[in-house]
């Protein structure tokens, strides 16, 4: 039985072929709400007992959405990405619909079909991302251009103890 566990864990819990062939069908299902040129990708992987799949939206806006789950006695592995897949599908699909993300950036425990599956995503919008950077760094080089150059003045308490030491 340890063999047969060994040999589970070296294989992938969805190979390329599996998750391109994902992919066409996603794309099939929900090509209509792509928009230009946004893609679909699909991968997976384990963590100990975990089994973790991921549907990510690239384009201009991209959203990783990410599911796990335990497998043992009452998950098996197969079940376990068919189990996915379908949460996957409906979340991901939910979003396109109004995009509007279906999960927070942590980690968030939901049941589904009798199982608790842990789901996260986030949106990433880069070209907002760098655009909000640049406005940063052009704001701090203002910032430093406003310093006084001179030397500073004397601070309250030096001159507090400056005004103690003249004589009355």
């Amino acid at each position: 039985m340890a063999e047969l566990d060994d040999d589970l864990d070296a294989a992938p819990f969805i190979g390329d072929f599996e998750a391109r062939r994902v992919e066409r069908f996603l794309h099939e299902w929900l090509g209509g709400r792509l928009r230009g040129a946004e893609r679909l990708r699909v991968s997976g992987g384990r963590d100990g007992r975990w089994r973790i799949l991921m549907f990510r939206l690239e384009g201009p806006v991209t959203y990783p959405l990410e599911a796990r789950v335990e497998v043992g006695r009452t998950l098996r592995e197969a079940d376990a990405r068919a189990l996915l897949l379908d949460l996957q599908g409906m979340l991901m699909e939910g979003y396109l619909a109004d995009r509007s993300p279906r999960t927070g950036t942590n980690w968030e425990q939901i049941s589904f079909e009798g199982h608790n599956v842990w789901v996260r995503g986030q949106e990433v919008r880069p070209g907002e991302e760098q655009a909000a950077s640049e406005l940063l760094a052009a704001d701090a080089v203002v910032r430093s251009r406003r310093l006084p150059t001179g030397p500073l003045p004397p601070a309250e308490d030096d001159a507090a103890a400056a005004s103690d030491d003249q004589p009355d």
